[in-house]
């Protein structure tokens, strides 16, 4: 019976599917309930096209705190990763990747954002890959409010000013709470060493 302490041993992540639900295991699959099941290998073709196969295929262990969850729709499936981890300074924070190339760090006062400049696949896998392994580190910073854009932008997307981006060679999260109603002449931020992938 697969369980907590023994589902990495299955060694792969569609014959893993087809026994979820399973009590503790950190993998959860979700078939749409608008469309008929489907057996779990008819994903695997469109399962390899998710960010995060490669690190997930053969359905490792998990560090504590992270889930991987599988939606579909019809013949698709969607991988979103969620981590529950402490910054270097001891914060708490959610980390979430998605499959468009979206992540998100959340604290218990703000929701973090990231310059469309780092909104790619590989940065998105990456991140992902490290937060699988365990060796994701999610550094606090502070930086001065002058390194930002002095008004959003919703249209671009880049309030950290590129300039500045290039400097610290990280991607960095950061609040609209901090930047466009608090005013602080320091902003608290996250940052995430990505420079393997993207300088």
């Amino acid at each position: 019976m697969i369980n907590q302490s023994n589902y990495h041993e299955v060694g792969s992540l569609i014959k893993l599917i087809s026994e979820l639900p399973c009590a503790g295991v950190p993998y959860w699959f979700n078939p749409s309930y608008l469309v008929e099941y489907q057996d779990p290998s008819v994903y695997e073709e469109d399962l390899k096209r998710s960010l995060l196969y490669e690190a997930i295929k053969d359905a490792p262990k998990l560090p504590p705190t992270t889930d991987i969850y599988m939606h579909t729709d019809n013949r698709k499936i969607y991988v979103h990763l969620i981590r529950y981890m402490r910054t270097t300074a001891g914060k708490e924070v959610k980390i979430e990747t998605f499959d468009n190339d979206y992540i998100v760090i959340r604290s218990e006062n703000y929701s973090y954002k990231y310059n469309k400049y780092y909104k790619r696949d590989i940065v998105t896998a990456y991140i992902g890959r490290k937060a699988i392994e365990g060796s994701l580190v999610i550094e606090d910073i502070v930086l001065p409010r002058y390194m930002f854009s002095p008004v959003a932008n919703n249209r671009i997307k880049n309030d950290l000013l590129r300039e500045y981006e290039k400097q610290i060679k990280k991607c960095v999260f950061y609040t609209w709470d901090q930047l466009y109603f608090e005013k602080h002449n320091f902003v608290d931020c996250l940052a995430i060493d990505v420079s393997e992938v993207r300088t």
